[in-house]
């Protein structure tokens, strides 16, 4: 984790975004398959019928792919100035913070 967080720090902005952006969108693209892949396996157990035209939805995981980059570009900017650390250590304090 130490030596990703050094290559991270050395990094422009340009770069972090580009590489923010790509890492959102391969996210994006997991959930998608991996909903396609329930929807497939499931098909005869539907409850609803399939939805004609998603352009709507289309356009929302553009706007939120777009967003996650930019907290994400914010939350780079804000670790590399040092407002936010990473911590390595793992206790009760660590699990009442994460949830």
């Amino acid at each position: 984790m130490a030596s990703v967080l050094s290559r991270l720090h050395g990094l422009q902005l340009w770069q972090v975004s580009v590489l923010l952006l790509l890492m959102n969108v391969v996210l994006r693209q997991i959930a998608l398959v991996g909903g396609e892949w329930v929807a497939r396996r499931y098909r005869y157990r539907r409850i609803i019928a399939r939805p004609t035209e998603l352009r709507f939805e289309d356009r929302l995981g553009v706007v939120t792919l777009v967003l996650n980059t930019a907290v994400s570009v914010a939350g780079w900017l804000l670790w590399r100035r040092g407002d936010i650390e990473f911590a390595s250590a793992l206790g009760p304090a660590v699990v009442r913070d994460a949830v």
